[in-house]
């Protein structure tokens, strides 16, 4: 595998996937989830990898690669907590990315998506108070999630 294997379009309508010519370089769907999980948060706001997601989500859709699609969800939901958007919201749009996961059997998105969810509902139960004693971790959640 070299650069140009994910800064390339993909015919993804052919079996191989192969690039399709003339795009060598140019970003491909590939790209857009790397940059937005590896290496935008570095030099940019967060919310610049969630244009990142969906750019990738959009391309998988577009190119009929929906695996690829569930991807850029999953990574979406954790970088959407951490910027601080409420709680309620990302609970909404995560339940939806996981229903749109399951079509898929994408089961690396469905196991973050889930695990997501989980921390996303204890944070918010009457229930939290008494944990967060007994785990300081969820206090730090709640800070970041507020």
């Amino acid at each position: 595998m070299v650069c140009v294997d994910c800064h390339s379009k993909r015919d993804w309508s052919k079996y191989s996937g192969p690039i399709v010519p003339g795009t060598e370089g140019m970003g491909g769907e590939v790209f857009y989830l790397m940059i937005g999980s590896s290496i935008r948060h570095w030099f940019k706001h967060l919310r610049y990898g969630t244009q990142d997601y969906t750019d990738a989500y959009e391309i998988g859709l577009r190119s009929s690669n929906l695996q690829y699609a569930a991807y850029a969800f999953g990574h979406n939901m954790y970088c959407q907590f951490y910027q601080g958007i409420p709680l309620a919201a990302l609970k909404q749009e995560s339940q939806h990315s996981l229903e749109f996961s399951r079509t898929r059997v994408n089961q690396w998105a469905i196991d973050l998506l889930e695990g997501g969810l989980t921390i996303i509902i204890i944070s918010r139960s009457p229930a939290y108070t008494k944990l967060s004693k007994h785990f300081p971790f969820w206090c730090s959640v709640n800070m970041i999630a507020h």
